[in-house]
């Protein structure tokens, strides 16, 4: 009697080491995920940030040409208070610590640029040195937006297909 309650109390004690191992691994696969995957937030913000790059590229280089002042300065305010939206957000504190720095150094990028933008006046934007530099900064948080693409395995080509 006593053999079989100690047969029993052995196997009973490695369902549970293997219970506790099973979900010891997954829960160590959820941190690792968490660690190296993009929430929600993080992820709208990288897909918003892709577009308003683009479009402020595209405003700026109509400036150059616009007959109308007053609605390249409406939408560049429109642009530059969104990208100004970028300060408020910071990355999600489970990510790697890489990862955090990656996204905070793209969104500190990404607020510079609005902020700076929108203490322009259009007409300035029309002359062809203030608007090379901000052609520059633009294409500087593109090159950092590309490496949060490359570290979070973001895919680009989806990201165009939706323009």
């Amino acid at each position: 009697m006593l053999i079989k309650k100690g047969k029993k109390q052995i196997q009973l004690g490695l369902m549970f080491l293997l219970l506790g191992t099973v979900l010891a691994g997954g829960a160590a696969f959820s941190r690792y995920h968490q660690a190296t995957n993009l929430g929600d937030r993080d992820s709208d913000g990288i897909v918003e940030g892709y577009y308003l790059l683009n479009k402020t590229s595209e405003q700026l280089a109509s400036v150059q040409e616009t007959p109308n002042v007053e609605k390249a300065r409406k939408n560049l305010r429109e642009l530059a208070a969104k990208l100004s939206g970028f300060g408020v957000r910071y990355a999600d504190p489970r990510l790697t610590v890489e990862g955090q720095q990656l996204l905070n150094r793209y969104y500190s990028q990404m607020k510079e640029i609005g902020l700076n933008l929108n203490n322009q006046s259009v007409e300035s934007l029309q002359e062809k040195t203030t608007y090379k530099n901000y052609l520059a900064d633009i294409k500087k948080v593109q090159t950092i937006q590309k490496k949060v693409f490359t570290y979070f395995n973001v895919n680009e080509a989806a990201l165009k297909q939706k323009k």
